[in-house]
């Protein structure tokens, strides 16, 4: 069939991937907004939620996980410290290391984050029951090797895609 003989704005409309990418930016957008009003940004709700799930973490490994130049590293662990959501300290076995945890305050910061986000996805999915929910999450999790096979994302790249860099 011919281009001509097709209705290309409803083709548009229709195509999966185009849909992808105007909720994939919206979700984003509605994350961040959401992460952004308990005081985090996407990339520090990420640290802390590392810490939490793994415990205390040398910065290497951390920064190796966050796939993330070493000082784009020091610039968030310093933010998140300032802000007393997470401690370093060297390592008493080998003194050139540091190693970073999580602390109460952290804790009690990466809670407000997680609700937020459930919040800005609640809102987000709120025309789809918890079966269709369920269903959208198995078919994101086999499209998105693909996705990050093609752009070479890192995991605070896919967190940060539509934010700026230093924002996220």
């Amino acid at each position: 069939m011919a281009t001509d003989d097709l209705d290309l704005v409803a083709w548009l409309f229709a195509s999966p991937a185009l849909r992808l990418g105007v909720v994939g930016r919206a979700a984003a957008r509605s994350a961040s907004e959401a992460v952004a009003a308990v005081g985090l940004k996407p990339r520090s709700l990420y640290v802390l939620a590392l810490l939490h799930d793994h415990g205390p973490m040398s910065q290497q490994a951390l920064g190796d996980e966050l796939a993330v130049d070493p000082s784009v590293l020091v610039v968030l662990l310093n933010q998140l410290e300032a802000e007393g959501l997470a401690s370093r300290q060297r390592d008493v076995s080998d003194r050139r290391r540091h190693i970073v945890a999580i602390t109460d305050r952290g804790f009690e910061r990466l809670g407000e984050g997680q609700r937020a986000v459930a919040d800005a996805e609640d809102k987000l999915l709120v025309n789809l029951d918890l079966d269709q929910r369920e269903q959208l999450a198995q078919l994101l999790v086999h499209i998105q090797p693909a996705a990050e096979e093609e752009r070479g994302a890192g995991a605070v790249d896919r967190l940060c895609e539509t934010e700026p860099a230093d924002s996220c």
